[in-house]
């Protein structure tokens, strides 16, 4: 079998179908996308940002549901799941404030059916949070050995069970640290009181970083994933201290990974090395819907992107 990995879609309908057919796909007699001798894997966030996060919803689902497609958990359908649930407090496990309904509303708006957002919010609950067979491996954010093998050992699997939701959001407990860290990325607290101000003008006092680069010798700015602002750049040249060094990067001896989440913006897709590929090139900012075409190899080649 022949993969293509597919990056965040974030509610970006037509983008989606323009790259579907790019790359071959077509409709099928009972209107679902396959494509004859390949399969799709999407490595989620299917919902929020662009307008017709319903519409994208129904397509991945009929493509998953019809085998032509494994959907992988994104940290936007988990915190959509957590804004749909009460706990055992009472109130919603993902808090209503303005910046998470702000988040949130584009999905709302798409999905004026109430009914289906409760069936799509079904499909998400039951959708894994990352992929492994013998040739690589998918997941939303960071590929984290330690942190899967928690989470499997407790979930007997790789689907994060319903009754095990409220521990996951509660800080403290093991499993929302493994899905903190699998589905939203590793981030290193920077030292002291040190804070800065990210691109949508939050204060920030962790970085996410770059799990497959070693931390050794670098400052903050430089092990971190994302462009900052000068004046927050300039906050973030501290090296990082020897004893938070003890991040080891993604091995090189190990399959290749492929994951999205981070927002990259060049202008060609880049490998991060050849073991390491993220897919996420900011669709929702003006960027592209970026996918990767796998035939087997050990080594991973730019030249398997596709856009």
């Amino acid at each position: 079998m022949k993969y293509d990995i597919i990056g965040d879609i974030h509610g970006y309908l037509n983008d989606l179908l323009a790259l579907l057919k790019k790359m071959g796909y077509g409709l099928s007699e009972s209107g679902y996308y396959y494509h004859p001798d390949r399969q799709a894997i999407f490595v989620g966030d299917y919902i929020d940002r662009g307008k017709n996060s319903k519409q994208v919803v129904h397509l991945v689902r009929a493509m998953q549901e019809n085998g032509s497609a494994i959907a992988l958990m994104g940290n936007h359908e988990y915190n959509a799941i957590c804004f749909h649930t009460k706990g055992s407090s009472g109130e919603y496990l993902r808090p209503r404030t303005n910046q998470n309904i702000k988040q949130h509303c584009a999905t709302l708006h798409s999905f004026e059916d109430d009914a289906f957002l409760s069936e799509s919010l079904d499909w998400f609950k039951q959708l894994p949070l990352f992929y492994e067979n013998e040739y690589f491996r998918v997941i939303h954010a960071c590929w984290d050995a330690e942190q899967i093998e928690i989470f499997k050992q407790k979930m007997e699997g790789n689907q994060l069970k319903m009754e095990h939701l409220e521990a996951s959001t509660i800080k403290g407990d093991n499993l929302y640290e493994a899905v903190e860290i699998l589905l939203k990325g590793r981030e290193l607290k920077l030292p002291g009181e040190h804070t800065f101000k990210d691109v949508e003008g939050h204060i920030r006092n962790q970085v996410r970083v770059k799990w497959w680069e070693n931390p050794e010798g670098k400052t903050y700015l430089e092990y971190a994933v994302n462009e900052f602002e000068p004046a927050a750049a300039e906050q973030l040249t501290i090296p990082i201290p020897p004893y938070m060094q003890s991040i080891l990067p993604y091995p090189t001896s190990e399959k290749p990974v492929f994951f999205g989440h981070y927002w990259l913006s060049e202008e060609s897709p880049k490998l991060q090395n050849q073991k390491v590929c993220c897919l996420d090139y900011s669709i929702a900012k003006a960027g592209k819907l970026v996918a990767y075409r796998f035939d087997g190899e050990q080594e991973l080649n730019e030249n398997k992107f596709c856009w």
